[in-house]
């Protein structure tokens, strides 16, 4: 049996089975949150770093920040933050639960600041009602010298965009797995022709490829 035979059969009965096991769905999903730009500037003062946190919204706020302790339900002021943006220390409560006692309390936003030297990156584990971003302990140490000295006012711009992943649903799974066998039947054949006619060999070697993602769009849009 010539290779290119055994290699048909065996691509065909991988796919077969693959269907077999799995009948329920194929996916292959995974979200991506883009960072296209987070900014954070004390109005007539330093421009610092932030990182957003993963899942949180974008937002562009302009507001005066409040020192918030550790986020916990009782640092807040009694009368609410009614706009303002909570300025919290990292460490006990997570980003999450830090977040939404923000916005509880009424804040804007949320400001959390590294409990040890370096920069703060982290994720909120599920997306949150106002944005939230990390910045360093040297800069949440400068924030709260200003505040110590009177009112202090950022510029915060959170820009972030979500990007889902491929998802093929159940009854799309019946199209997928004929395909592969179909594809595999034609890679197999043009692999068979060009070995006997190398002057047929395709000169853009992402051709696979450009058939591939054809295929996958065809199928998951």
């Amino acid at each position: 049996m010539r290779l290119e035979t055994r290699l048909l059969g065996a691509l065909i009965l991988a796919s077969l089975t693959f269907g077999a096991a799995f009948p329920s769905a194929l996916r292959a999903q995974a979200d991506s949150w883009l960072d296209f730009g987070t900014t954070l500037r004390v109005i007539d003062g330093p421009v610092m770093t932030a990182w957003n946190m993963t899942y949180s919204p974008s937002g562009d706020i302009i507001a005066e920040i409040v020192y918030c302790g550790l986020g916990q339900p009782g640092d807040f002021p009694v009368g609410g933050l009614n706009g303002k943006i909570a300025l919290i220390q990292r460490g006990i409560l997570t980003f999450k639960v830090k977040t939404d006692n923000a916005y509880s309390a009424g804040a804007s936003a949320a400001i959390i600041y590294n409990n040890v030297p370096g920069e703060l990156r982290g994720t909120l584990g599920s997306p949150t009602q106002i944005p939230a971003v990390g910045i360093s302990q040297s800069d949440g140490t400068t924030l709260l010298a200003l505040l110590a000295n009177g009112p202090v006012t950022v510029h915060l711009v959170v820009n972030k965009q979500v990007v889902g992943g491929i998802v093929i649903p159940v009854d799309r799974v019946q199209l997928l797995l004929p395909g592969i066998a179909l594809l595999s039947f034609i890679g197999t054949v043009l692999h068979f022709v060009v070995r006997r006619r190398p002057s047929l060999r395709p000169r853009s070697p992402f051709l696979t490829h450009a058939i591939w993602q054809a295929f996958l769009f065809r199928v998951c849009a």
